[in-house]
């Protein structure tokens, strides 16, 4: 169920699986399209799957000379939730024209931040941006499962989130 184009919301009860996604297949005039999935957890929780553009003056990529991909934020946010049991995986691909030159399967890295500026009074600028790791066992709670470069140029990310929400460009 899609509640808009690039947005979907729900209550999920506890135990209840939920699939939230933000869109059809990325293409040219949508850049970003994705799925969170939410396997059943112990508590009920409200979820959100959308895109949000990057705040003006917000830090998106870390400052360590690494590629970022430019465009919007993928978010999956669940107010109030800190931690998934089991984890819960978020699935988007981003159209080859939000991907710099120089990016292959190998070097792109998922880059992460669990706030944007206005999302938490305690982090008025935003929380810092950190680059995930790619996923080595099954007891890593935030990284990066797999990445895929498709037919056509675009890549297809997948990333783990057991711990916190947030947003992942």
């Amino acid at each position: 169920m899609i509640a808009q184009a690039g947005f979907d919301a729900t209550y999920v009860l506890a135990g209840t699986e939920a699939d939230l996604a933000t869109g059809g297949a990325a293409s040219a005039t949508d850049n970003l399209a994705g799925t969170w999935r939410i396997p059943g957890q112990p508590n009920d929780l409200p979820a959100t799957a959308t895109e949000k553009a990057n705040p003006s003056g917000f830090q998106r990529c870390p400052s360590d000379g690494k590629l970022c991909r430019s465009g919007n934020w993928f978010a999956a946010l669940s107010p109030g939730t800190t931690s998934f049991t089991p984890y819960s995986l978020v699935v988007y691909t981003q159209y080859k024209s939000l991907i710099p030159a120089g990016t292959n399967e190998s070097n792109y890295q998922v880059v992460y931040t669990p706030c944007l500026p206005g999302d938490d009074p305690t982090h008025p600028d935003g929380c810092p941006v950190v680059r995930l790791p790619r996923c080595t066992s099954q007891s890593d709670l935030r990284c990066t499962e797999f990445v895929q470069k498709i037919a056509g140029g675009s890549y297809r990310v997948g990333v783990r989130i057991g711990s916190h929400n947030g947003y992942m460009m």
